[in-house]
């Protein structure tokens, strides 16, 4: 009824991407989330070469690529999906360098980068994994410079800390990784004491106790790592005790060194 009318092609746009990302969350349902992604993209990329003005129906156009990058790796296509992630860091690289006065088009720019990293870490370029990772912290480290007020920016953060830490460990450098996590943890741990109901800061808490006691394990600190298992899992149960909800913690733990019999980890890195 309004092929002109601006704002009804971006609702639609965003009907339909918000469609396929919730889709995308069943495999089930994976085809239907492609196809609404694909429209969503063919919406919003007609838009903005009709409008070539307006920024924000690129911004918009490299998000729905990131957006479709995710649904294609989820349906192990992801040689497809790292063209459209890459299509995503084209777009959002360039309107950077057009509207350098305008942070929020960096936001683009760390999607892709860590939806790359994702992408190499599915198909075992661990070396492209950590590039990727290493450019999304450095997009991320700016995104927070220029929006301090955000506050998931700090969990974030910490997060892409621990993704780090973790193909940096596993390609050998550990002190290096060590170092990361660390840092990571000394974060998560001032993160969580802030928000001590955010079940989501507690988890990086003990996520990157369990990397950090793998990692010791690992460079022959056995009696280090345990003592990390051992004091972690004292302390979760305390905070059972407290609020039972809290017992999704404790795998998170037990899990996270070799069985004695086995000599493969409990815990494997998601």
């Amino acid at each position: 009824d309004h092929p002109d009318g601006d704002w009804y092609r971006y609702n639609l746009f965003r009907s339909l991407s918000y469609r396929a990302t919730t889709a995308s969350t069943m495999s089930t349902t994976l085809a239907r989330a492609e196809a609404d992604g694909r429209e969503s993209l063919r919406v919003i990329e007609a838009l903005a070469e009709d409008r070539p003005d307006n920024p924000d129906w690129k911004d918009a156009t490299a998000f729905q690529h990131f957006n479709l990058s995710q649904i294609l790796r989820a349906r192990d296509r992801t040689q497809d999906a790292e063209a459209h992630a890459r299509q995503a860091l084209v777009i959002a690289d360039r309107l950077v360098d057009d509207h350098p006065e305008n942070p929020i088009f960096l936001g683009n720019v760390y999607r892709a980068w860590s939806e790359l990293a994702e992408i190499a870490r599915r198909t075992g370029r661990t070396e492209d994994e950590e590039n990727s990772l290493r450019s999304a912290f450095r997009v991320h480290e700016e995104l927070a410079r220029l929006g301090p007020d955000q506050t998931h920016y700090p969990h974030e953060r910490v997060e892409l800390q621990r993704r780090l830490g973790a193909v940096v460990r596993n390609r050998g450098k550990l002190v290096e990784a060590q170092s990361i996590f660390e840092q990571a943890l000394a974060a998560a741990d001032r993160h969580r004491r802030e928000y001590p109901y955010r079940v989501d800061f507690l988890t990086s808490v003990f996520a990157l106790r369990a990397e950090l006691a793998a990692l010791h394990h690992r460079a022959g600190r056995k009696q280090t790592a345990e003592t990390i298992r051992e004091d972690s899992l004292r302390e979760i149960d305390g905070l059972i005790a407290e609020r039972p909800a809290l017992s999704v913690l404790r795998p998170i733990i037990e899990n996270c060194l070799p069985h004695p019999d086995v000599g493969s980890p409990r815990q494997s890195r998601p």
